[in-house]
C-alpha cells in the first residue's frame, strides 16, 4: 500500500514539475518576444529623431540659400524634376557616401551652396548606419506654365525614409504595410515598407 501511495506521490511531483517547466518556458518565449518588440521600437526612434535633424538642418540651409532660387528656383535642388516628382538626393548604402561640391573658396556660386548642403545632409545620413535611409525633395511648382522647374514661391517637400523592420522568428523582414503613401507621390518604391518624416517650406 506505501509503495503504491508513493508511486502516485512521485508520478504527481514529475507532472507538477512537468507544468512549471512548460509555464517558464512560455513565460521566456513572452520575454524574447518583449525584448525584440523593445529592440524594434529603440532603432525606430532612433531613425525619426535622426530624420527630424536631418530635415530641420536641410529647410535651414535652403532658406539660408534663398537668394539662389531668386536667380534658378531651387532647380538645383529639386534636379528639374516636374511638378511633384521626388528628386532623391542620397540612400544609404554599403558604400560611404562622396562629397560632390568642388568649391574650396569663400565665393561658391548658389549652385554650388546647394550640392554642399546636399553633401552636408548626405554625409550624415551615411554615418547614421541606419541602412536603407535616404532623403530627397519634391516641388509642387505653383506656376507650371512659366518654363521654371519650380517657380519662385512654390512649396519645397523635404522627406527623409527609412525602412521599416519587424523581427520575427523568421529573421528580419520588411513591413509591408503603407505608411509614406499619404506624404509622398504614389507609384515610388517608398510606398510599403518604410516610415517617413517631412517638412514643407516656401523659400
Amino acid at each position: 500500500m506505501m509503495i503504491k501511495n508513493k508511486q502516485k506521490i512521485e508520478g504527481l511531483t514529475l507532472i507538477e514539475v512537468l507544468i512549471t517547466i512548460l509555464v517558464i518556458a512560455i513565460g521566456m518565449l513572452g520575454m524574447a518576444a518583449l525584448q525584440m518588440k523593445t529592440l524594434t521600437s529603440t532603432q525606430e526612434s532612433y531613425a525619426r529623431s535622426q530624420a527630424v535633424a536631418w530635415l530641420n538642418d536641410a529647410s535651414s540651409r535652403i532658406m539660408a540659400n534663398r537668394e539662389f532660387f531668386a536667380d534658378d528656383p531651387g532647380s538645383f535642388y529639386t534636379g528639374q524634376k516636374a511638378s511633384g516628382e521626388i528628386n532623391q538626393w542620397c540612400e544609404v548604402g554599403a558604400t560611404p557616401y562622396e562629397e560632390k561640391n568642388t568649391c574650396t573658396s569663400g565665393s561658391c556660386s548658389g549652385e554650388q551652396l546647394a550640392q554642399a548642403d546636399i553633401d552636408a545632409i548626405c554625409m550624415s545620413m551615411s554615418s547614421s548606419g541606419i541602412q536603407g535611409a535616404q532623403a530627397g525633395i519634391t516641388c509642387n511648382d505653383r506656376d507650371i506654365g512659366d518654363g521654371d522647374a519650380c517657380s519662385a514661391g512654390s512649396k519645397l517637400t523635404l522627406y527623409a525614409a527609412w525602412p521599416q523592420i519587424e523581427r520575427a522568428d523568421s529573421g528580419d523582414q520588411l513591413v509591408t504595410t503603407a505608411r509614406c503613401q499619404e506624404v509622398l507621390p504614389p507609384g515610388t518604391d517608398l510606398d510599403l515598407g518604410y516610415s517617413c518624416a517631412i517638412v514643407e517650406i516656401i523659400p
